[in-house]
């Protein structure tokens, strides 16, 4: 078994310096990945958009190095080309970093959801969303 990768920055926490919360976007249908965007920015977040799992893991990966802000959440399509939501939910937790994680799936499966909630998924959200409930579970990951 591997050791586990120590993070090089204090674990997440808000950062009392912004008042927006900060989400990253990560979904490949570019229709979608806009209506969540426009949704989000009308409720007062900043959004960092990935439209790929490759594009996602750099975004993780610059806030886990202190290069780019923490985010307050991540919310992500489950299948993506490059890395999947629930390998970069695994990438999370190897820095045992606790950033609630919404994920999104057009292919809802028992397993599927058992594996997410043992990695730590705040919740699942089946496609096609709906728009109410998902402003609320994204409002409730980052309070």
């Amino acid at each position: 078994m591997q050791p586990r990768p120590t993070p090089p920055v204090a674990p997440l926490r808000r950062l009392a310096d912004h008042s927006r919360p900060r989400v990253i976007l990560a979904e490949d249908d570019e229709v979608l990945r806009e209506t969540l965007v426009e949704e989000l920015l009308a409720r007062g977040y900043e959004v960092r958009l990935a439209s790929n799992g490759v594009e996602l893991t750099d975004a993780v990966l610059e806030a886990v190095q202190g290069r780019a802000p923490v985010p307050d959440a991540i919310v992500s399509d489950v299948r993506m080309p490059g890395a999947t939501g629930l390998e970069v939910l695994e990438l999370l937790r190897r820095y045992d970093w606790r950033v609630p994680v919404v994920l999104t799936t057009a292919f809802p499966e028992y397993e599927l959801e058992v594996e997410a909630l043992r990695l730590g998924a705040n919740e699942v959200l089946e496609k096609p969303l709906d728009l109410e409930r998902f402003r609320r579970v994204v409002a409730e990951a980052v309070s």
